[in-house]
C-alpha cells in the first residue's frame, strides 16, 4: 500500500469516508455506578448507627430532665402534660403522613413527607425510648420521671391513643368526603355530556307568556301587571283573558 493510499482521504463524504467517532456505552460504567451507590449507602448506615448510639446515650436522660423541670414533681401536671404531648405529637404526624395518598405527589415527595411525619413525632419516640430503652440513659430517664414527673408516661400513652383515634376519624372523614366530591363531579360530567348529546328541550311551562300575541296585542290587558308578570302561568292568563272579555261585554 502506498503512502498516498494511507494518507489520502476522499474528497467528500459520499466517497465513503466517515469521521472517526468514539461512543461510550453507558452500560460499561454501570458497575461503577452501583459501587458508588453501595458506598454511599454504607456510609449513611454507619453515620446513622453512630448517631443512634449517641442519641440513646444522651436524649432519653435529657428528655426526662426536661419533663421533670416543666411539671416540678406535680402528678396532676405530669399527667396533663403527658396527655397533651402524647395526643398532639400523634395527631399532627398522622395528618401529615396521610398526605402520602395524594396522587399528585411522586414517590420521592411521599418518602420526604413520611420522614417529616416521623420527625414530628419525636417527643413520643423519646418517651418510648425512656419507657422501654435498655441503655443507661433510658434507665436514668425512668428514674427521673418516676420521682420528678410521676404519671407522665401513663398520660402520654393515653394521649397517644386519643390522638390516634381522633386522627383516624379526621383522615377517614376526609377520605370519604373526597370520594363523594369525586362522585359528584363524575355525575355532573356525565349529565353535561348527556345533555350535550341529546339536547335540552324547553318545557312548555317555562315559556314566557308575555310573548303571547293574545296578550301583547290586546289593548285592554296589555298594561295589566297581573298579566305581564313573568311568573303567571298560561292557565291563569287564559282565565284573565276570559274575565276581561266578560267585563267588556257587560260594559258594552
Amino acid at each position: 500500500m502506498s503512502d498516498g493510499d494511507v494518507n489520502g482521504q476522499p474528497d467528500s463524504y459520499d466517497d465513503g469516508w466517515k469521521r472517526d467517532e468514539r461512543r461510550y456505552d453507558r452500560g460499561g460504567i454501570s458497575a461503577g455506578t452501583w459501587l458508588n451507590w453501595l458506598v454511599l449507602v454504607l456510609v449513611l448506615v454507619a453515620v446513622g448507627y453512630l448517631a443512634y448510639g449517641a442519641a440513646v446515650e444522651y436524649f432519653p436522660r435529657r428528655w426526662a430532665q426536661e419533663v421533670g423541670l416543666r411539671v416540678d414533681g406535680s402528678r396532676s401536671q405530669a399527667i396533663a402534660y403527658g396527655f397533651g404531648v402524647g395526643s398532639l405529637f400523634t395527631f399532627i404526624p398522622l395528618l401529615v403522613f396521610a398526605q402520602v395518598r395524594r396522587r399528585f405527589f411522586n414517590w420521592t415527595w411521599r418518602l420526604i413527607i413520611a420522614l417529616i411525619a416521623v420527625a414530628l413525632a419525636l417527643p413520643n419516640w423519646l418517651t418510648v425510648a425512656v419507657a422501654i430503652g435498655t441503655s443507661q440513659a433510658a434507665a436514668d430517664g425512668r428514674a427521673i420521671l418516676t420521682t420528678e414527673a410521676p404519671g407522665f408516661r401513663n398520660g402520654s400513652a393515653a394521649g397517644a391513643i386519643a390522638g390516634l383515634v381522633l386522627g383516624l376519624l379526621v383522615v377517614g372523614t376526609s377520605m370519604r368526603l373526597g370520594h363523594q366530591r369525586r362522585k359528584v363531579r363524575e355525575l355532573r360530567g356525565k349529565l353535561t355530556e348527556l345533555e350535550k348529546r341529546n339536547g335540552v328541550e324547553a318545557r312548555p311551562e317555562d315559556a314566557d307568556i308575555t310573548d303571547d300575541p293574545r296578550i301583547t296585542d290586546d289593548p285592554r290587558i296589555a298594561d295589566d301587571p297581573r298579566i305581564t308578570d313573568d311568573a303567571v302561568s298560561d292557565d291563569s292568563a287564559n282565565e284573565r283573558l276570559a274575565e276581561a272579555d266578560d267585563h267588556a261585554k257587560h260594559r258594552g
